[in-house]
């Protein structure tokens, strides 16, 4: 069940609520959002009050838009211009107020919030972990249901310029109501643990004719380190790319959005490369990415490389005539079963062909996988 008021009161002024239901759950407005944008008229501020979901930089502290366990193009972010939050996916958002200036070149922003997690405990009371899903139907769902309060404060200062540079910084204090330890004995030996957390972060990108360079680095006060930067060629009809990321065991970001391979930025070193260029209508890119944990893990007793590739074909279509979308991906990574490790491989397909717009639109998709295993995978 899902409901939404978008209410629009001038430029960089409105209302907007929303309330969701999940399969299951008992309250018709089990999750709800809301947040009041206003901008001055007189001065170059923006007010936003409600739920907010910043994205500042490369994301590796706020990050809007998630990419976690894909293999995206590489390319640099651009700033945020929104705060508020308008997803209905849960324990993503922080509930406060956020202030922004603009002007000459530069910009300020503040937020103050209180975020409400789903959280697992133990039987001392300190939470295990932060599960995202947002499904509430279990009675141990219902349990955890906002069971950790975080308390955030955000300060983003950024300078950019017309000539192709621009560089930030942006802070991060959290302040959390339980204990969190995210260790788990025998699986998981190095994963954040504390009350509170104080990150910096800074980010910078420059763009030079036909190179864009880019990166962001963050350092935890328990001295604790993460980064993610890249390069993108823009040649004739063809662009070249790639990007790295580091994040160390046991950082951890809530708020987050950087792209990573396994999911959930930490414990992690990777790159990725990929071409991509088009003739015509027709758009293709080819990509490979790998990464490994740099720590053992529940799921990799012994830290192992995932490699994945790709091809990726899309035409874009003439009035009236049909687009179509392939891609290829493949992917082998290192299991762990009976005390014996393995090599697993798996290989999809998906196909997707579209004709029309609103209400005489004809769809069609069809996805295929298979998955090979050795040392006794199936």
């Amino acid at each position: 069940l899902y409901q939404r008021l978008d209410w629009q009161l001038g430029e960089g002024r409105g209302i907007y609520l929303l309330a969701e239901k999940d399969p299951g759950e008992r309250r018709w407005d089990d999750f709800t959002s809301f947040h009041l944008r206003w901008r001055s008229s007189a001065l170059p501020l923006d007010l936003v009050a409600g739920d907010l979901k910043p994205g500042f930089g490369q994301g590796l502290l706020f990050g809007r838009y998630a990419i976690r366990g894909g293999v995206s193009t590489a390319a640099a972010r651009r700033e945020s211009q929104r705060i508020g939050y308008r997803s209905s996916s849960e324990n993503g958002a922080l509930r406060g107020v956020a202030l922004r200036y603009s002007g000459h070149g530069s910009e300020a922003v503040g937020l103050l919030a209180v975020a409400s997690l789903d959280a697992r405990f133990d039987e001392d009371g300190v939470v295990t972990a932060l599960p995202e899903s947002g499904i509430h139907v279990s009675e141990r769902e219902l349990a955890g249901r906002d069971g950790m309060k975080i308390r955030v404060f955000g300060l983003r200062l950024r300078r950019h310029r017309a000539g192709g540079l621009g560089w930030g910084v942006t802070l991060q204090q959290l302040a959390f109501n339980r204990p969190l330890d995210l260790r788990r004995p025998g699986k998981v030996a190095t994963a954040f643990r504390g009350r509170r957390q104080l990150t910096v972060a800074a980010d910078g990108v420059l763009i030079r004719g036909l190179v864009q360079s880019f990166g962001e680095v963050a350092r935890h006060d328990g001295n604790t380190w993460a980064g993610v930067g890249g390069v993108r060629f823009d040649l004739p009809g063809i662009r070249l790319s790639g990007l790295g990321r580091y994040y160390a065991p046991g950082f951890q970001s809530l708020f987050g959005g950087a792209a990573s391979g396994a999911g959930s930025m930490s414990n992690e070193v990777g790159f990725q490369l990929s071409i991509a260029g088009r003739r015509g209508r027709l758009r293709w890119r080819l990509y490979a990415d790998q990464f490994r944990r740099l720590q053992p893990a529940s799921t990799d007793p012994l830290p192992a490389a995932v490699e994945t590739w790709g091809l990726e074909l899309e035409r874009r279509p003439r009035r009236g005539s049909w687009y179509w979308k392939v891609a290829v991906q493949g992917k082998l990574r290192g299991r762990w079963r009976g005390g014996n490790p393995f090599g697993e491989s798996s290989q999809r397909l998906r196909t997707e062909l579209l004709k029309g717009s609103g209400s005489n639109q004809l769809r069609l998709r069809a996805e295929l996988k298979w998955l090979e295993g050795e040392g006794g995978g199936e």
